[in-house]
């Protein structure tokens, strides 16, 4: 029989939760599990491999090649396969020792290792998604006893919490990462500030304004005006947006006298979502528009969707500003002949069939996040 182990089972519940963590680790989970059952191997699959899928599978004390050729092959003849969920078993529950001998899991799996018992346990967590450990023992004269199994079964609660929590926090992330790049292949800048006032959010277009004007700054984390009456209008609507209620919206225009440079500014309030909360905790989003680059960035992506040349995409530039066909084959030095040539052939590439549809598919379109 196997001796007690100095591993309470508070330490276990500890490195569980611990691993579910943002920046967790498995390790120390298996470690504890390890000592406190003694075993040679872990092997914990929250996504089991299939056809295009790696899966996603975590191991202590196996060989790297284990983790390949388990997700390569599956093993069909696993024996621990179809046991019923919630119920940990051993190999000696689930097959007799000829039929184990005789199975290619044996033989590319537990053989090489020298493995001669299997605690294996499925846990349903989340939409009824299995998540499969399997635990292993080289030790012929230990096999798993009703110890272990007994540890597993009480562990089990706490396995289908964690495991919840761990899909939760990865379609979390997945999300943010979703959210994260749509924000920054945005063709205008959005400056996301908390209740405090403080930037936590800068997408790439916002960078980029904040780098080249002298309409907008940042200074100790915030977001301020670049000076005079505009810059002061810009942090008096932010205060306001921290006190506004849902759906309200402030609009302020920057200019820069002298330059000629101007930029839209949209501010509306945000809170966290499906969680209300009193009107002076609400952060901002602030939207910025600079016509000129955000123009040229975004036509330049409009192009790259629908495949047209930089003569056609100049074309649809000063359309845009409302220049007729001739004004605008003037202004780009061509004649009105080739612009409409042009333009037909942005018809053909766009598959619309009047100007006002291709003006409303530019700004209609997905190239806004492309």
């Amino acid at each position: 029989m196997t001796a007690r182990s100095s591993v309470s089972f508070e330490q276990l519940l500890l490195d569980l939760f611990r691993a579910v963590e943002a920046g967790g680790s498995w390790t120390p989970f298996f470690a504890s599990l390890t000592r406190a059952m003694h075993l040679d191997t872990c092997t914990l699959i929250l996504r089991m491999p299939s056809t295009g899928d790696f899966g996603e599978l975590y191991s202590y004390q196996t060989d790297v090649e284990f983790e390949d050729i388990y997700r390569a092959i599956g093993y069909r003849d696993d024996p621990f396969r179809g046991i019923a969920a919630s119920v940990p078993v051993s190999l000696d529950d689930v097959i007799s020792p000829e039929a184990l001998e005789s199975s290619s899991f044996y033989r590319q799996v537990l053989a090489p290792g020298g493995t001669t018992d299997v605690l294996a346990l499925n846990v349903v967590a989340t939409d009824g998604q299995t998540t499969y450990i399997r635990l292993s023992r080289c030790q012929p004269e230990n096999p798993f006893s009703v110890l272990e199994k007994s540890l597993m079964s009480r562990l089990l609660p706490f396995f289908e919490s964690a495991f919840r929590l761990h899909e939760q926090r990865r379609r979390l992330l997945l999300e943010r990462s979703a959210h994260i790049g749509a924000l920054d292949q945005l063709a205008f800048g959005l400056v996301i500030i908390d209740e405090a006032g403080r930037i936590v959010r800068v997408n790439e277009m916002a960078q980029l304004l904040l780098a080249s004007s002298s309409l907008l700054r940042v200074d100790q984390g915030r977001l301020c005006g670049g000076g005079g009456n505009g810059g002061a209008r810009l942090e008096n609507a932010i205060a306001s947006m921290h006190h506004a209620g849902e759906g309200e919206r402030q609009f302020l225009r920057l200019t820069g006298p002298q330059t000629g440079e101007y930029i839209q500014v949209l501010l509306r309030p945000i809170s966290p979502a499906g969680n209300p909360v009193p009107r002076e905790l609400r952060g901002v989003a602030v939207f910025l528009n600079d016509e000129v680059s955000n123009r040229d960035i975004y036509l330049g992506r409009f192009g790259q969707l629908y495949g047209l040349s930089p003569a056609e995409i100049a074309l649809i530039d000063e359309l845009l500003q409302g220049s007729s066909i001739a004004i605008a084959a003037d202004k780009l030095g061509i004649s009105e002949n080739t612009a409409r040539t042009q333009l037909r052939s942005v018809f053909s590439k766009t598959n619309v069939h009047r100007q006002a549809e291709l003006i409303r598919l530019v700004l209609t379109s997905l190239a806004i996040i492309a």
